[in-house]
């Protein structure tokens, strides 16, 4: 549980790199994750100077399968469409 709450990188500074990525990033996530905590998609969005993050509210470990299908699909298609 620890490595996942903190994605596998002891060394902080390597998120510094995300700073020079300037495509946009779409980011989803969701609020009601007992796996992966949302602070996880967080993080990196910090670092990404373009990045859109989207917390899907009552949607669980499988927010584009079957916790949020539509509404993540939506995200996505409007994301590509741009």
């Amino acid at each position: 549980m620890t490595a996942w709450s903190e994605w596998g990188i002891p060394d902080k500074s390597k998120l510094l790199r995300l700073n020079a990525l300037f495509q946009p990033v779409p980011v989803a996530d969701r609020d009601s994750d007992i796996l992966m905590p949302s602070k996880n998609s967080q993080l990196p969005t910090k670092h990404l100077p373009n990045a859109q993050l989207s917390i899907y509210s009552n949607s669980g470990h499988g927010l584009l399968s079957f916790s949020a299908p539509c509404r993540s699909g939506k995200q996505v298609n409007a994301f590509l469409d741009r």
